[in-house]
């Protein structure tokens, strides 16, 4: 099945701004302040890798989603494992 240049064009035009808009939501999403009321220390030791760490902060209730964490971490590089 052939698409015209025209299609293409339009639906490259959709998932761009799709990608736009699921790139702000997720932005908005990870900035927002955690669950928590009153602050709490959490040690991170040395080594610990992003999913670790994230189950940590779940446990001690700074955040509510470690799945989200962990894809935030990854999404912004800052994954060394």
């Amino acid at each position: 099945m052939r698409f015209s240049t025209g299609t293409l064009v339009v639906v490259g035009i959709i998932l761009l701004g799709g990608a736009t808009a699921g790139t702000a939501l997720w932005g908005r999403y990870i900035a927002q302040p955690g669950p928590l009321e009153q602050p709490v220390t959490v040690v991170v030791e040395n080594g610990m890798g992003p999913r670790r760490i994230a189950s940590r902060l779940a446990e001690t209730g700074v955040i509510a989603h470690p799945d989200a964490f962990v894809i935030a971490v990854r999404v912004m590089g800052m994954d060394s494992t």
